[in-house]
């Protein structure tokens, strides 16, 4: 089968998470595969011979998550953007081995996403990446946030996105993007998890490896939540326990909702951002008068930070006194908000229109890096 040919083959859809990558055949409910988005390196003498050991004492996935105290964690990725090209195409060879997907990279189109407002060379290295190494057939490249949207099903709002590197506010009227309103902030769930890193330290629990920031990142979404409006004080003091891997005990009080705070009032980690109602405020705001009752009337949560307890209340709570006064505000909060963006790159791509936008691997032999940014939805 000539190359083009796979085009109309199922696509693969590749979410680039920073904190985590979610990659599948589009069409299924869910991705086939996640893991974090992080690689380790061994940090300890192999002494037992037998036993599988990895080329270059690199672990990826289930393997790693298996031997994580034993290594080193790297990130390949920092704010949505990709510092360490080789360890991201580590990543990306990953998804398509037997231990994920298991698919030929040169039988599938692939629908990669990526944080809004990314550099060009980034999108254009990525795309040479798998046209040029893994030989795919065709490449399209989209924003998480605008890819939310598709998954909800509406035309207009403004997509509050937080993943784990970048917080986004990201405005869409009747299907048109406002490109020159979206915001998008530094600050995401990884500082979340450092400042509760730094909460704890203060409460005499120490955890410093970079395997031991992921206990803490797992204790944070297991035990944080957002206070809110009228929340009893003796809930502010509730004590929780969290089981560490070794059996040990933390006791967590006021870290519990402490360490979300820094979502609303980024100050507390350094961040001169206005948190995330008063960004919301400013792009909502700096649109067109008469765009702004229905975007304020259409709020969607996206991204797995939004998952915190009365996060959506507290956001609500927060845009309240910011917004004119008899707005009707809705904040809509999808229960799969961590899956929004692939299921709506999933979405797009079964849309019969779009079979013209993917970019062929012979156009990019043809036109090369401009056909992607020709193509773009942005």
């Amino acid at each position: 089968m000539a190359q083009q040919e796979y085009i109309s083959n199922q696509p693969i859809v590749i979410d680039n998470g920073t904190g985590l990558m979610k990659a599948g055949l589009a069409g299924v409910e869910r991705p086939n595969c996640e893991f974090r988005s992080y690689v380790g390196f061994q940090k300890y003498d192999r002494v037992v011979i037998n036993g599988y050991a990895p080329a270059d004492n690199l672990w990826i996935g289930k393997d790693l998550e298996t031997r994580r105290g034993l290594c080193h964690l790297e990130y390949p990725m920092n704010h949505g953007i990709v510092e360490n090209w080789n360890l991201m195409e580590e990543i990306w060879k990953h998804i398509y081995s037997k231990a994920q997907l298991g698919l030929d990279s040169r039988e599938h189109p692939v629908f990669l996403t990526q944080a809004a407002i990314t550099p060009n060379k980034q999108t254009e290295k990525m795309a040479e990446f798998f046209f040029e190494t893994l030989q795919a057939p065709a490449l399209f490249v989209a924003p998480q946030p605008l890819l939310s949207m598709y998954d909800s099903g509406r035309g207009t709002g403004v997509v509050v996105d937080i993943g784990e590197g970048v917080t986004t506010l990201f405005p869409i009227y009747d299907g048109f993007a406002i490109t020159p309103h979206i915001r998008r902030v530094d600050l995401g769930g990884r500082e979340m998890t450092q400042y509760l890193q730094l909460l704890l330290r203060k409460s005499g629990y120490i955890f410093s490896s970079s395997s031991e920031l992921e206990v803490v990142r797992e204790m944070k979404e297991a035990c944080s939540e957002c206070a809110i409006a009228g929340m009893d004080p003796a809930q502010k003091q509730k004590i929780v326990d969290y089981v560490l891997p070794d059996g040990n005990v933390v006791k967590l009080g006021e870290e519990r909702w402490q360490c979300a705070e820094m979502l609303f009032d980024p100050q507390r980690v350094g961040n001169e951002s206005l948190g995330v109602a008063g960004e919301l405020s400013t792009t909502v705001t700096k649109c067109d008068l008469e765009l702004r009752k229905e975007l304020w009337g259409n709020i969607l949560l996206s991204g797995g930070v939004t998952l915190t307890r009365n996060f959506g209340k507290r956001l609500l709570d927060e845009i309240k006194p910011l917004a004119p006064p008899n707005t009707h505000l809705r904040v809509l909060s999808p229960p799969d908000r961590a899956h929004s963006a692939w299921s709506g790159a999933c979405v797009l791509t079964s849309l019969s229109p779009f079979g013209d936008m993917w970019v062929t691997s012979q156009e990019w032999e043809e036109e090369g890096k401009k056909i992607i940014h020709k193509k773009a939805l942005l």
